[in-house]
């Protein structure tokens, strides 16, 4: 997954190029912390509440130059009670990837065309 300046997850937006330019970590790697308590609350990464944005992927196939692009579209939202309890939920609602080695992916794109992205007009 290509990750932020801050080391999370980065969340992309639609039309995002995935590619061999961006930093993917090899490992795993935190979308979103939320921590709470007496004094306040707070949160670190892109990831929070958001809405339909990307996880940009990059995996390997068999051979040892098939690298392949991908994205996964994702919202979720997550929320402290009045009773201190956490609710979270997360939807995975697709997923692409692009079947020749090495060649990018739009977050979004489904189909070769440009305007093969997700929601547009066809």
């Amino acid at each position: 997954m290509v990750v932020s300046t801050d080391d999370y997850a980065a969340a992309l937006i639609m039309g995002q190029p995935v590619n061999a330019s961006q930093d993917f970590y090899q490992g795993m790697s935190i979308m979103t912390r939320l921590s709470w308590g007496y004094c306040g609350s707070g949160n670190l990464g892109q990831w929070l509440n958001v809405r339909d944005h990307y996880l940009a992927l990059q995996f390997r196939g068999s051979g040892i130059n098939d690298v392949h692009y991908g994205w996964a579209r994702i919202s979720n939202i997550a929320y402290v009670d009045l009773y201190g309890h956490l609710h979270a939920s997360v939807m995975l609602s697709d997923f692409a990837y692009e079947t020749i080695p090495g060649k990018q992916i739009l977050t979004g794109q489904i189909l070769d065309a440009p305007d093969g992205l997700i929601g547009s007009q066809q």
